[in-house]
């Protein structure tokens, strides 16, 4: 009887510390299936907050305003209205291994990545850089140029993981030299896509795509991805920014040209 309330005990003990083990390694919440998102981009209009004009209506029967030229929130980027109606969008971001293994990855090595997809059609200049050359190389039959500049997708992240260092009210197991669970405040992560002109096809304005990875945007101290860190990175609207009057995404003065949504015909 005794032999067998010690067994009972020592298997009891085992449980504990292996579920204590398993807290230790992976302590917040996380959802092992979402490793890939994928979304679309639609037109930016800026926010009806002043000189309503209108109502929609029911059941959302919230106040509005008229849409006019200055509705749409980019000053250079515009896309296909009305006949000339031919834009469309794919993005997708997925965790990867760099060996083609399924996350997470086995071997050794910094093998983990995050892929950075993106394609955007029928994206035309405005007036306001449409006399530019470089930019806007090709005219269509109808619309706006073809856009040949940069455009910059980006959004604000949110990560929570097991890559950070407590140097004040120390817990367990977490001090200024062992890597431990938080919540980083919240930071931008923008990436930067290239813009072509159609000049075969006078009915659809230019194509810009992104092709990276996480690490290849940040290639520091061995890039963003770090096995085995459990990161849980919250995505919040995503917005592609045009190039402003120069076409490039480094300078100031950009405008947002599109952002993560749907179309409803």
């Amino acid at each position: 009887m005794r032999k067998a309330i010690l067994l009972v005990s020592l298997g009891s003990l085992a449980a504990l510390l292996l579920s204590q083990t398993a807290l230790a390694t992976h302590v917040h919440p996380a959802n092992g299936g979402a490793k890939t998102l994928t979304f679309t981009v639609v037109p930016a209009f800026k926010s009806c907050t002043t000189g309503t004009t209108g109502t929609h209506g029911s059941p959302l029967a919230a106040p509005s305003c008229q849409t006019t030229a200055s509705s749409a929130e980019s000053a250079t980027l515009t896309t296909g209205a009305g006949a000339s109606f031919k834009g469309t969008s794919a993005f997708l971001i997925q965790v990867f291994c760099t060996d083609a293994s399924v996350p997470p990855c086995p071997a050794a090595g910094d093998q983990e990545d995050v892929k950075l997809q993106a394609t955007a059609t029928d994206v035309r200049c405005k007036a306001s850089i449409g006399s530019n050359g470089t930019l806007c190389p090709t005219a269509n039959t109808a619309g706006g140029k073809d856009y040949a500049g940069q455009v910059q997708g980006n959004a604000t992240i949110r990560i929570t993981d097991h890559f950070n260092t407590v140097t004040t009210a120390p817990i367990p197991a977490c001090s200024s030299t062992t890597s431990c669970s938080a919540t980083v405040v919240d930071l931008p992560f923008p990436v930067t896509g290239t813009c072509a002109a159609t000049p075969a096809d006078g009915t659809i304005g230019g194509t810009c795509s992104i092709t990276t990875t996480a690490d290849a945007v940040v290639p520091t101290a061995g890039g963003v991805v770090k096995e085995g860190k459990k990161a849980t990175v919250e995505v919040g609207q995503i917005l592609v920014n045009d190039g402003g009057t120069d076409g490039l995404a480094s300078t100031a003065g950009n405008t947002v040209y599109a952002r993560q949504g749907i179309y409803i015909p």
